[in-house]
């Protein structure tokens, strides 16, 4: 597979609020890791006098995958990205780039180490060594040449830690935009019995695929489908994950529950602070209670459980 690698260089007066911007459009993209370049960010590898000089100027990278979908995701970052340029003092390049497999996934060794996201699920790349710090951890790996997030974004890893608190040993489990599939791995982890993933994405069912059975997840117990969020489903779980985007999460929320089992918990995330009364608003019109918030960097997510089916 070819992938495009996307550079948005910047000029701004303040260099860490500009980073955080940029990177929350990738965010938004579902593109949930990002390299950052410049100055004054030296790289953990050693530099001998004939290296490659530090990048003077600043910027953000990301890789898509090279589909169908790769026009609409390059021009919903670029008008995006005007819309930055018109809030805040950041002059932008947006530049691209072809890349292949192999060469993408070199792009990240350098920047993907272990890293605990919840209480006890911790991340590591297959290439990183990792001796747990404590018997209950339980270890995934993903490999940046094949995921589309590395899990470490703060949607992701508050939604981890809500399976983590809320998710019931023996239950089955949804996971609505699964991406790399992390979320379906943590609950497998966890003791859920079925699995099931959607996503627009055909590339993030492939991925996701691989990444479960990577973790030794047991393919009798697992069923992927690319599906616009729950339509066609006909199952019922008893925990349902979103990590989208507020307005995706806000038409998820209209058939949600048709596929969730009395009494089940529904954890949504992607949703930036300023959005999250209108999902919680929402949820309670559709009789859900509010039973655990979380919130990170900006980000919020919200977990909210059935009181009864209408």
């Amino acid at each position: 597979m070819k992938w495009i690698e996307v550079k948005v260089e910047f000029e701004s007066c303040d260099n860490p609020l500009a980073i955080d911007m940029i990177a929350n459009i990738f965010y938004d993209l579902r593109i949930q890791g990002v390299e950052i370049e410049g100055p004054e960010f030296e790289p953990d590898t050693d530099w001998a006098d004939d290296s490659e000089p530090l990048p003077q100027t600043r910027a953000v990278k990301a890789w898509f995958p090279e589909n169908k979908g790769l026009s609409t995701r390059c021009h919903e970052l670029e008008t995006q990205v005007l819309q930055l340029e018109k809030k805040m003092d950041v002059t932008t390049t947006v530049s691209y780039r072809q890349m292949d497999e192999e060469d993408w996934a070199h792009c990240w060794k350098d920047f993907f180490w272990p890293e605990k996201i919840g209480t006890r699920i911790v991340v590591k790349p297959s290439w990183r060594d990792y001796t747990s710090t404590s018997p209950d951890e339980l270890v995934m790996e993903i490999d940046p040449g094949m995921a589309f997030g590395t899990g470490t974004h703060p949607t992701t890893s508050m939604c981890v830690r809500m399976i983590e608190d809320h998710m019931k040993e023996g239950s089955t489990f949804l996971d609505v935009g699964t991406g790399s599939g992390i979320l379906m791995i943590t609950a497998a982890m966890l003791g859920a019995k079925r699995l099931c993933g959607v996503d627009t994405d055909e590339v993030a069912i492939d991925v996701a695929r691989k990444n479960l059975l990577k973790n030794k997840i047991e393919p009798n117990i697992l069923s992927l489908f690319v599906a616009s969020l729950v339509h066609g489903l006909q199952a019922e779980f008893d925990m349902v994950t979103a990590n989208i985007l507020s307005d995706v999460v806000m038409d998820l929320l209209d058939n949600v529950r048709d596929v969730m089992a009395e009494n089940g918990i529904l954890v949504c995330s992607g949703i930036i602070e300023e959005n999250s009364d209108m999902i919680i608003k929402k949820m309670k019109t559709l009789n859900f209670d509010i039973i655990d918030m979380k919130t990170e960097q900006g980000w919020v997510a919200i977990a909210g459980k059935i009181k009864r089916k209408n």
